[in-house]
C-alpha cells in the first residue's frame, strides 16, 4: 500500500512538469505564432503580454516545486 503523501506528492509533480511543458511551448515554441501580430492589450503589444504571462507560469511553476520538494531540510 503505498502511502498518501507520496502519492500526492507524485500526482503534484507530474501536474507540474505538464504545466512546465505547456508553458515552455507557448511561450517560446509554437504558441508564439498564435499571437504574433500587431494587437494591443492594456496598451502594450500583446506579443509581450503573452511572453509575460507565461513567464509567470513558468515563475509559479517553480516557486511551488521549490516549496514542496526541493526545500526540505533533513533533520539529523
Amino acid at each position: 500500500m503505498t502511502n498518501p503523501e507520496t502519492a500526492n506528492k507524485r500526482r503534484l509533480r507530474r501536474v507540474l512538469t505538464g504545466v512546465l511543458v505547456i508553458a515552455f511551448l507557448m511561450s517560446c515554441g509554437p504558441g508564439i505564432a498564435l499571437v504574433n501580430r500587431p494587437s494591443f492589450i492594456w496598451s502594450i503589444p500583446w506579443i509581450y503580454a503573452w511572453a509575460w504571462t507565461w513567464f509567470l507560469v513558468i515563475t509559479l511553476v517553480t516557486v511551488i516545486a521549490y516549496r514542496n520538494f526541493w526545500s526540505q531540510t533533513h533533520d539529523e
